[in-house]
This record gives C-alpha cells, sequence and structure tokens, in this order.
C-alpha cells in the first residue's frame, strides 16, 4: 500500500479553506484565552495559556500554515521552529529529571516570556495570513 502523494500540489479551493481554519484556529487561540498565570496549578480543561495544550495548539496551526507554504520568510520559520524545539526540550528534560528521582513530578511553569512569545507569533502569523 503506498501513501499519499505529498509532492502533489494541494488545489487552490482547498488551500484557501486550509487557511480559513487556520485563521480562525489563530484567532481563538489569542482571543479566549488568558493570559493570566494562575498561582495554583491547573488541571483538566481550562482556558488559560499556560497549558501545554494551548501551546500544543499554537505549534500546530502555526507548522501547518509554514507546510502549506503559507509562511515563507526564512527567519519567521526558524523563529518558531526554535522556540518551540526549546519549549519541547524543556519539557522532556522535566521528565528525565523525574524518572531519575530528581524532580518529586514532571511539572514545569509556562513563563511569561513563553506566553508573550506564542502570542507574538501568532499575531505575525495572522498579519500574513489574512492577506490572502
Amino acid at each position: 500500500m503506498e501513501g499519499p502523494e505529498l509532492s502533489k500540489p494541494i488545489e487552490q479551493e482547498n488551500l484557501e479553506t486550509k487557511t480559513k481554519i487556520i485563521i480562525k484556529n489563530l484567532h481563538d487561540l489569542l482571543e479566549n484565552f488568558s493570559d493570566e498565570i494562575p498561582q495554583e496549578r491547573i488541571f483538566g480543561k481550562s482556558q488559560y495559556k499556560v497549558r501545554g495544550n494551548w501551546f500544543q495548539g499554537v505549534q500546530s496551526n502555526l507548522f501547518l500554515a509554514i507546510y502549506l507554504g503559507l509562511i515563507k520568510e526564512e527567519s519567521f520559520k526558524k523563529e518558531i521552529e526554535e522556540f518551540f524545539s526549546s519549549f519541547r526540550e524543556k519539557r522532556k528534560l522535566a521528565i528525565t529529571e523525574m524518572s531519575k528521582g530528581l524532580r518529586k513530578d514532571s511539572f514545569v511553569a509556562t513563563t511569561r516570556e513563553e506566553i508573550n512569545t506564542a502570542n507574538s507569533f501568532i499575531k505575525k502569523a495572522l498579519g500574513i495570513l489574512e492577506i490572502f
């Protein structure tokens, strides 16, 4: 069984639909989640940007926009890739340290700087995507 042919160009109509979905998702991530960093640890579903799931949503939509060729600026793509690589590595290190008994759990607090950086990526991406 063969996999999908990824080198096929995406049909313009399909690309426009995907672009609209990415724009909607990025607006939702920017506007419908709080920048507040709660004093207590957050569990379950919540509308805070401190959650790893929020960052996963930002990453997924930005990486899809890059993959589709919607974000072309090499320096911006590199910034996005380096930020999310560092973000993931920080959390992987915590899990490794926990497994070695060096910490009691794998929790890593999200910083104000991480939220601000992700917000700025969203705003810049929206500025690019909303032109299409």
